[in-house]
């Protein structure tokens, strides 16, 4: 049960701070979202998923800084790489629910 609730809470963190953010000059820079990406991170070093996406954001937001992406094509890949990681998780964890 604690292992559901877990999985619950992640994903609803995990979700709103990335479903609702495109990646931005702005995004980049805001306080409140780099603090959130930190505490998700401190909270959950070992967390695969969550290394993978603050890896994935702070490299975007680097390229866009130094003008070598675009921000659609960061959006794009940062959509994707985050259905993904939201995909592999929901699997695993309703493989691990339902053995």
């Amino acid at each position: 049960m604690r292992s559901y609730l877990l999985f619950i809470v992640l994903n609803t963190l995990c979700c709103s701070v990335y479903a609702t953010a495109d990646i931005n000059h702005k995004y980049c820079v805001d306080s409140k979202t780099t603090q959130e990406f930190t505490k998700l991170l401190t909270d959950h070093p070992q967390d695969t998923g969550i290394v993978r996406l603050v890896a994935l954001k702070e490299g975007l937001c680097s390229m866009i800084n130094q003008h070598q992406v675009s921000l659609h094509t960061a959006n794009q890949l940062w959509d994707s790489e985050r259905q993904k990681m939201f995909l592999e998780r929901t699997k695993r964890n309703l493989n691990r629910f339902s053995e």
